[in-house]
């Protein structure tokens, strides 16, 4: 069962690429950016209900908190998608645009996991925070900072930031697949390809694990 399920994004990956139309990807993107806006949502409203006086754009910021894992999915397969389509081209690979569109959507399937499992780190540590009635902080960003140290600020929310990296190396393995078939190079060279938007994937998980450490 497990086996499938690891095979499943590839498989999908393969049938995908020649077909027309990239509404079942973009769906997908959206599921999967949605899966990480699950926790910050319950965060943010969990915060807003037991906020007494809440400063002014509060609300507006708690909202775009919540959409950042969405967004930025989509980010990421734009990134993706044209990294494979223009570095491709290094190793004479000459295919449509579009079909590297289609393979880099499963190739964040891993990603999207790895939103799900960090949303569900967040609902758990939060469970257990009392949410303050006025947070210390005038500005809605400084005052949702101070909330979210509240519960983040926890060894078990940076190992699963890092843990994140495991599941990049996923994401890297599925858009090198996705290259060598949509572009039609070298399963190695695709590799090399791959390396760079999912490289970008990396360095944004150490980024964010390296804050919560206050190292930045």
């Amino acid at each position: 069962m497990l086996r499938r399920i690891v095979r499943y994004p590839e498989s999908m990956l393969r049938s995908r690429i020649s077909t027309v139309g990239v509404k079942r990807e973009a769906v997908l993107v959206v599921v999967l950016g949605a899966l990480g806006s699950i926790g910050i949502g319950y965060f943010s409203w969990q915060m807003f209900a037991t906020h007494t006086e809440p400063p002014s754009y509060l609300e507006f910021t708690l909202i775009g908190e919540s959409l950042g894992p969405l967004l930025m999915l989509l980010g990421f397969w734009i990134w993706y998608a044209l990294c494979a389509h223009f570095l491709a081209k290094l190793y004479n690979g000459s295919r449509p645009f579009i079909r590297a569109f289609r393979a880099s959507a499963w190739a964040l399937v891993p990603v999207g996991i790895w939103h799900l499992l960090r949303s569900i780190v967040v609902i758990a540590l939060f469970l257990s925070v009392e949410f303050p009635e006025d947070p210390d902080g005038i500005e809605a960003e400084a005052q949702i900072q101070t909330v979210m140290e509240l519960g983040l600020d926890s060894p078990v929310y940076v190992v699963t930031l890092l843990l994140g990296l495991v599941f990049t190396v996923w994401s890297w393995h599925l858009l090198a697949v996705g290259i060598a078939e949509a572009k039609e190079v070298s399963l190695d060279d695709a590799k090399k390809v791959a390396v760079v938007p999912a490289g970008t994937v990396a360095l944004y998980i150490v980024w964010l694990a390296l804050q919560w450490q206050g190292i930045l």
